[in-house]
Parts: C-alpha cells; sequence; structure tokens
C-alpha cells in the first residue's frame, strides 16, 4: 500500500474514534442534566407537600371551642306542654334595670354594654373564635324611642336599610308577626349578607326594644351559632309592667266631630296654643300640653290640633302642603333675617298619607299633616295638623309618639 493511502486511513481512523468519545461525552452530559432535572421536581414536590401538611396540622390542631348546641323547644308553661329548651354549657343570667329585661347567655360569651349620653343604649353578647372578622355570634338587645314610627315602619326601614347594602344574592324574609316573652313583636330574617341575621322588634314600656341575632361561620357552625341565639331570645323577659313606672294615667282624646282620636297621658287643656299658617276652612280643635315642664308661653312641652277641608277640584293635599311650606319659610325670613335649614319627611300613619316638616318654624315647631278620609259625603278632603312644641326632649317624644300609634279615623253616621 502507498504511503500515503496509510496516512489516510490512520487519519480516518481517528476521525471515528474522536467522533465516539465526543458522543460518548455527550450521552454522559444527558444524563447529568436529567438526573438534575429529576431532583429538582422531587425537591418542589416535597416542598409543596411540606406546605399542604402544614396547613392541614395546624387547621386540625387549631383551638375552637364547640358552639353551642341546644334543643330550641318553647317552655313547657307558655308552649302547650313542651318541655324547657336543654343547654349543654353553663349558662348565666343577665339583667337590666335601665333596659328593664333580663335573658340567660352562654359563660362562654362575652358582655359589651353601651350607655352614652347620645347613643342608643345597648348590650351585646358576643361570641367570636375567627381571627379575621367575626365567626361565631353576636346577640344584641337595644332600646330607642321615636317621634311617630309606629312598629311595622320600624322594622321596614330596618329592613329597607339591609336591602340597599347588602349583595344581589342575599335574600330577605318577609316581616312577620311572632311574640317575645308575652308581648306581640315583629321579625324578619337577611341571609348571605356576608353575616345572617334575624332582627326582632317588641314596642313596651314607651319604648322599641330590638333584638338583633347575627352569626357567621361554616354551615355546620352557623346553624349551632343561629340556635344559641334563639335561646337567648327565648329567656328573654321583660320587667313587669309595675315597674315601668308610668307618669301618669293614660285617657282617651276622642274630637268633637268623633272624626279621630288616639291616647295620651293625660294632658290639661287650658293653655297654650302653638300657631300653624292660617288656611280658607282652617279650624282649632284642641290644646294638650304638660303643666309639669310649662315655663312660659313660648317654652312648654304640648301639641295644637287643627283640622282643615279642602275641595279636590281646587286643589290637592300635595299642593296644600307646598303652600304651607312657602308661608313658613316666608314667616321665618322675616323674624330670621335669613332662610331656614329644613327637613321633610313623607311618612303613613294609621294607612293615611303624612308629611313631617321640620326646621321650617322661627319659633321651633314641628309640623305634622295627615290626609285624613273624606269628609261631607265624600266631597271634601280632611287634612289633621299636628303643630308639636317639645322642650323636654325624649320623655315628651314618648307622649307624641303614643298618640300617633294609636291614632284612628272614624266614619261618623
Amino acid at each position: 500500500m502507498h504511503v500515503s493511502e496509510l496516512y489516510k486511513a490512520e487519519v480516518t481512523n481517528l476521525d471515528d474514534k474522536e467522533l465516539i468519545e465526543k458522543e460518548q461525552e455527550v450521552q454522559q452530559q444527558k444524563k447529568r442534566f436529567f438526573k438534575i432535572v429529576k431532583l429538582f421536581l422531587l425537591l418542589v414536590g416535597l416542598g409543596i407537600a411540606l406546605v399542604i401538611a402544614f396547613y392541614v396540622v395546624k387547621e386540625l390542631t387549631r383551638q375552637r371551642e364547640p358552639p353551642i348546641i341546644v334543643d330550641i323547644t318553647p317552655s313547657e308553661e307558655e308552649n302547650g306542654g313542651k318541655e324547657e329548651p336543654k343547654k349543654e354549657m353553663e349558662w348565666r343570667v343577665y339583667k337590666n334595670d335601665d333596659l328593664k329585661v333580663s335573658f340567660e347567655y352562654p359563660k362562654t360569651a362575652e358582655i359589651e354594654e353601651i350607655d352614652e349620653e347620645n347613643i342608643t343604649k345597648r348590650v351585646d353578647i358576643i361570641y367570636d373564635v375567627g381571627e379575621q372578622g367575626l365567626e361565631g355570634y353576636v346577640f344584641r338587645v337595644s332600646a330607642f324611642s321615636t317621634n311617630i314610627r309606629n312598629l311595622e315602619e320600624v322594622a321596614k326601614i330596618k329592613l329597607g336599610s339591609y336591602q340597599k347594602r347588602c349583595p344581589d344574592s342575599t335574600i330577605y324574609s318577609k316581616i312577620t308577626d311572632t311574640v317575645i316573652h308575652d308581648t306581640p313583636a315583629k321579625t324578619f330574617e337577611v341571609t348571605n349578607c356576608d353575616e345572617d341575621y334575624k332582627i326582632n322588634y317588641v314596642y313596651k314600656f314607651d319604648t322599641y326594644y330590638e333584638f338583633a341575632q347575627v352569626y357567621k361561620g361554616d354551615l355546620g357552625f352557623r346553624q349551632q351559632y343561629k340556635m344559641a341565639t334563639e335561646q337567648m331570645l327565648h329567656s328573654i323577659r321583660f320587667y313587669p309592667d309595675s315597674d315601668s313606672g308610668p307618669i301618669s294615667p293614660y285617657t282617651t282624646y276622642v274630637s268633637p266631630e268623633k272624626y279621630f282620636q288616639f291616647v295620651h297621658p293625660k294632658l290639661s287643656q287650658e293653655c297654650c296654643q302653638i300657631t300653624v299658617p292660617k288656611s280658607k276652612n282652617l279650624k282649632h280643635v284642641v290644646n294638650l300640653y304638660d303643666k309639669n315642664t310649662y315655663v312660659d308661653k313660648l317654652k312648654f312641652d304640648g301639641v295644637s290640633i287643627y283640622q282643615e277641608s279642602i275641595n279636590p277640584q281646587e286643589t290637592t293635599f300635595e299642593k296644600y302642603i307646598e303652600t304651607q311650606k312657602n308661608t313658613l319659610i316666608d314667616d321665618f325670613v322675616v323674624v330670621r333675617g335669613y332662610k331656614p335649614e329644613t327637613e321633610e319627611e313623607k311618612i303613613t300613619i294609621d294607612d293615611s298619607n303624612a308629611y313631617i316638616l321640620n326646621g321650617y318654624s322661627w319659633e321651633g315647631n314641628i309640623y305634622i299633616y295627615i290626609e285624613m278620609p273624606a269628609l261631607k259625603d265624600g266631597q271634601y278632603n280632611g287634612i289633621l295638623i299636628f303643630a308639636i312644641k317639645n322642650i323636654s326632649g325624649e320623655e315628651f317624644e314618648k307622649t307624641v309618639n303614643l298618640m300617633f300609634d294609636t291614632l284612628e279615623f272614624k266614619n261618623p253616621k
């Protein structure tokens, strides 16, 4: 063989050898890479498993007191021979002489009382095991008074407040009648508004009571929380009526034509007419005032009642109110020298439309106009006007509230 051919063969053999060595090196690098990838995936999986295990152990070992489990059954004496509910925990009795109520509550719950000036008087029974936000229940008892709202209207206003602020998925029950202790009450429920609510209202001792049940938690716990608040509601006891201490005996005022009547604490009719803007057929009916708070003819607690009849072919109830408002504003500007800051609210009293005008009078009077049933065989519409002066605040508000709660229109023959 020629020398050049030998050289070429040798070179070819060397090239093949180098290729084999390089291929072997590439295979080893691939094996090392796959080992690293497998190790990385193993470490990631192990990390995820450790995180999951941590949260599982944390949830299982978290300290949570068992919810109150009670059997909600009316008492044997009050509810047809059924047994009193059985409580599986230690319960205590809470009494409040200012609110004039007592009730039972679980020992595990906390009590918060609020009794500050210009704030609704209340007590909260709180059981909360949540770390962020409520997980448990709140049972709230509060008491307040209104000027003219009745029990049904108070419940409607509260329900309306939830309907405005709760999400679209919230479920609302109807307002229904119930009884708390021995007193008629109104109640409704709100579900899926962050927390769940059951709201109850009672009118007693010239005061409105709100018993609010609030509960939140997982499905099973939430039901137990609700049952605990039901047990507290069931245990509510009002103080005897004799302990409420009415200031004076009640009497019923009946108008001379027997068009209307209402109940009020016995007030005097000897003094103190509160004026209203004059109108075509305005007729003064009666003055009622409290002798105990009388200072002078401008400072006292009292009500003056007027009656107006209007021809529906000439004007309407709403137009009459507008005329009264404009007249009152003019008088205010003449006396005070500036325009008043006024408030107006449309309400219902004994199924009749009514308006409250506040801030219109330069004397500080409040005016309430009520559309009466038709007078004089339907030829005229009636308007009942209450002019109110209040210098003592909450006490006389109770008197006015009683008047409108008991106001009835009659159809004299």
